[in-house]
């Protein structure tokens, strides 16, 4: 083989291996928007049984973003409260694609991911400089008798657990609903 012949074979196979790993991040990526579509509408379907339910504090309303210019979609919000009282943004629904490291076990730290995830939380008020050794608090989430420390987060690699999260977001609704 002549060095002119060893030279284009190398080229072709470098040019080769850089298609190849641009179709590999184009299939990731594409991989990563599916699975946030599919948890999206997984979360959002599990949260729609709370839309119109009617409680003593109020009425519960899931308002989706029509343009989120941010992560968050929708937020679950308390409506048509007692004296005219104003509405309470009681959940927050995010869902982007994140990528960071993770240290697993000792070996394996600082490995990168990126994966798709669903959060459904409470929305804590930034810190007041003055108060900042202070735990921030919601206090309008407080008001009407719900923990404002709370938050569940959905991942493809738990989606199967998805049930169980939506259930715990259930059981810090349930103040809501109770008779006194």
């Amino acid at each position: 083989m002549s060095l002119l012949d060893k030279a284009k074979k190398v080229a072709k196979e470098a040019d080769a291996e850089k298609k190849r790993e641009v179709e590999r991040e184009v299939s990731a990526k594409n991989y990563h928007q599916e699975s946030l579509a599919t948890l999206t509408k997984a979360v959002l379907t599990g949260m729609k049984d709370f839309h119109n339910a009617k409680t003593n504090k109020g009425t519960l309303k899931l308002a989706k973003k029509r343009t989120p210019s941010d992560k968050t979609i929708a937020h679950l919000r308390l409506t048509e409260r007692p004296n005219k009282a104003e509405d309470i943004d009681l959940l927050h629904i995010d869902a982007a694609i994140e990528s960071g490291t993770r240290s697993y076990c000792e070996g394996y730290e600082n490995e990168p991911y990126t994966e798709a995830a669903v959060t459904v939380y409470v929305k804590l008020p930034t810190p007041d400089v003055r108060m900042s050794y202070a735990p921030t608090k919601n206090w309008q989430v407080s008001s009407v008798g719900l923990s404002s420390f709370f938050s569940e987060y959905v991942t493809m690699w738990n989606k199967d657990d998805l049930t169980k999260k939506l259930e715990k977001v259930a059981e810090w609704l349930a103040p809501l609903f109770r008779e006194t």
